[in-house]
């Protein structure tokens, strides 16, 4: 006999499974269209967890590897995920300490509370230098079917690379991959 925990394990295992197989189209598109490294995240409590990723055609470029976690508050992936976290994810965020990496980190609350609202008003997040300077994120979420996020996905790169034009490409791109992951993970286009 299996207990609940072990039972919810599998879950989460069988929908990791099945976001990684959605997504993965998506993840080489974006990378073929950027040549950028492309994450794709889950929020594992006040972390997101990489799960997937499409290395940079760059010699010089952002990798993470996979199973490398950071907190919500700081990245593209992490803030993408806690703005569209359940309310009790953000409170403890939001109430929690928080150190910076960078002078660009959002470590204040109000600005924090601000560029949460701003991304769910957009629906991507922009990261300019927030964990390492020098470096760039433009993120999309993917929600469930209770509109919270479950994952995120990702370009990633160096911003000298990142020209204004790119920029409002792959935000495009990322977007519509967000929405056609929760479209086919969930059923969902938020």
């Amino acid at each position: 006999f299996l207990g609940p925990q072990t039972y919810v394990l599998g879950q989460r295992a069988d929908l990791s499974r099945t976001l990684v197989s959605v997504a993965a189209p998506h993840l080489d598109a974006l990378h073929a269209l950027s040549g950028e490294t492309v994450l794709l995240a889950v929020r594992v409590d006040l972390e997101r967890m990489v799960i997937d990723r499409r290395r940079a055609v760059h010699s010089l470029r952002v990798d993470w590897p996979l199973g490398s976690r950071l907190p919500l508050y700081v990245g593209g992936l992490g803030v993408c995920l806690l703005a569209f976290a359940p309310p009790e994810i953000q409170t403890q965020v939001l109430e929690g300490p928080r150190r910076a990496y960078t002078e660009k980190t959002l470590v204040q609350r109000d600005a924090l509370e601000a560029e949460l609202e701003r991304v769910r008003s957009e629906g991507v997040r922009v990261s300019l230098d927030d964990y390492a300077p020098g470096e760039f994120a433009l993120a999309a979420p993917i929600l469930d079917a209770s509109g919270f996020s479950s994952a995120a996905l990702n370009i990633a790169g160096f911003s000298e690379r990142l020209t204004a034009e790119k920029q409002v490409t792959y935000l495009k791109a990322v977007r519509q991959a967000g929405r056609a992951i929760s479209e086919g993970v969930y059923g969902r286009t938020p």
